[in-house]
């Protein structure tokens, strides 16, 4: 068939599995598997109908859940586009209402996807219908149309279908049998969470694969209105995914060691600030400086993340996002896997009382401890000193931190620079980097999904990335040169430089094209 609905056959697989555990394997079985084929029939044929009739590519990609998860699977989303060419347009479906104005900040300037909508009927007036979870699944797809378009992606979306096929009985497993495989293969594969995405890594997905997550300017006030601007400062979360309560959720460490944990802080270091985010609904944990839960919208929340010197959680979504905004979370690891979910630039922290995570091995594993516990010992046994003493040294070098010395160049030397690490920020001067010596590590930032100007850094074996100036995705101390435009074209040329100046290195330079 031209015309795949690979949703419609598992269905089926579903269906007929189903009636026969019910009915014993009678004659009813046959009624009910007419009539269910039959109702699909209409189904199937209004959609056809209602499919894309103009040369562009529709597609629809549908996801849920919570902050952490829709972060990971943007970053799928996003080398999925790369190997898109021009006249597509991608409609994002998020399932669950309640996460419609987190997603569209997470997917704020992502030029590559035209709409961000609630909605749960995706399988419609469309191309190409492919739902985001724990692994990507092709609800619909019309092949002959895909095939004209790009046999690339074709033979992509024929793998995954095929992946799905043969391990049908594995993805359609109840959600604690599916989730606890599905982990225990990204441990034994060592991927963490985005590359589980990647089905026989044919995007190409890698620990330093980045997000997209840009930064709107507009909001940048937010730091003069909480005082927080020019200020040192940790935030703090007390508080789980909206869809689970707070009421006994043992994936909280206690509001008591977190309060002793920031008496230790303020201790040694009076000068940092103590900034509790997250939602109205969490407690407010007693010591803290700054209350500000439930009062910024999530833009404003990603610049104080963004800003503070470090992030203090168990892990949750504001650990994924901190991470991908280019900062480093200390993280309180107790039912989820430290090495699936942890990241090297964090402080990841693990008790010994429990030998192994417990994430889905039962339903209710976020409100009682699988070992019977009233308090869960994989958190309990997690003392305040012991967190102190874990990020003590990294609070010295950020109070110690001196600046660095940044020199503003002109760029008509170029041919002198050589074993040097550089970013080019803007495909405008991406010629540029054929002037440089090949000796030299360039990389090519910029925020615009342009497939000639992707396929050309292919054809020049040069390294792309999308990019927003205010978060360009990169560690610390990365690079000796950045060359782009002028800062003062810049909304606001201040938090540019201040992005660009941690990216460089000591003695690194700027290198402005007017």
């Amino acid at each position: 068939m031209n015309k795949i609905n690979i949703e419609t056959y598992k269905n089926l697989l579903r269906k007929s599995k189903q009636y026969c555990e019910e009915y014993n394997y009678t004659q009813y079985i046959y009624f009910k598997m007419f009539y269910y084929c039959f109702s699909q029939i209409f189904k199937q044929t209004k959609k056809i109908k209602q499919k894309s009739k103009n040369n562009i590519l529709k597609i629809n990609i549908a996801t849920s859940g919570g902050i952490g998860d829709i972060i990971y699977r943007s970053i799928w989303i996003k080398e999925f586009t790369k190997g898109l060419k021009d006249n597509f347009e991608i409609t994002l479906h998020i399932l669950d209402k309640s996460k419609i104005n987190v997603s569209k900040s997470i997917f704020y300037k992502n030029s590559y996807i035209s709409n961000v909508v609630h909605s749960d009927d995706y399988t419609c007036n469309c191309d190409l219908a492919i739902l985001v979870d724990n692994l990507p699944s092709i609800k619909f797809a019309d092949m002959e149309k895909i095939s004209d378009y790009s046999k690339d992606l074709a033979n992509l979306l024929q793998t995954y279908m095929n992946f799905e096929s043969d391990h049908f009985e594995f993805i359609n497993d109840d959600i604690s049998t599916y989730y606890v495989r599905l982990m225990l293969y990204a441990e034994n594969n060592n991927k963490k969470l985005a590359q589980i995405l990647d089905i026989n890594n044919l995007l190409g997905i890698t620990t330093n694969t980045s997000a997209n997550i840009c930064i709107n300017p507009e909001y940048f006030n937010i730091l003069e209105a909480t005082n927080l601007y020019n200020k040192k400062y940790i935030t703090f979360v007390y508080d789980v995914d909206c869809r689970s309560t707070l009421n006994n959720n043992v994936r909280l460490w206690s509001l008591e060691s977190y309060e002793e944990l920031i008496k230790l802080i303020k201790q040694k270091y009076p000068a940092i600030q103590t900034v509790q985010i997250g939602t109205q609904r969490s407690p407010l944990i007693q010591g803290i400086d700054i209350g500000l839960r439930g009062k910024t919208n999530f833009e404003e929340l990603k610049i104080i993340l963004k800003n503070s010197i470090l992030h203090i959680d168990g892990e949750c979504g504001m650990v994924h996002l901190k991470h991908y905004l280019n900062g480093t979370s200390a993280v309180l690891f107790g039912q989820t896997s430290i090495s699936v979910k942890g990241y090297d630039n964090n402080i990841n922290i693990k008790s010994e009382a429990c030998r192994h995570w417990c994430e889905w091995i039962v339903s209710d594993w976020q409100t009682h401890c699988i070992r019977g516990f009233a308090e869960p010992p994989c958190l309990k046994e997690i003392k305040p000193e012991f967190v102190f003493n874990k990020i003590e040294t990294y609070l010295d070098n950020e109070i110690n931190k001196s600046s660095k010395e940044i020199y503003y160049r002109n760029y008509d030397k170029l041919d002198k620079i050589i074993n040097s690490k550089i970013t080019i920020f803007g495909k405008e001067f991406a010629e540029i980097a054929n002037s440089l010596n090949k000796n030299n590590d360039i990389v090519i930032y910029d925020y615009e999904f342009d497939f000639s100007f992707i396929k050309y850094c292919k054809e020049n074996n040069l390294k792309f990335e999308y990019a927003d100036i205010y978060n360009i995705p990169s560690s610390n101390n990365s690079f000796d040169y950045f060359i782009g435009k002028n800062l003062d074209v810049y909304q606001n040329k201040e938090f540019a430089q201040k992005e660009i100046s941690r990216i460089l290195r000591d003695k690194g330079s700027i290198l402005s094209i007017e």
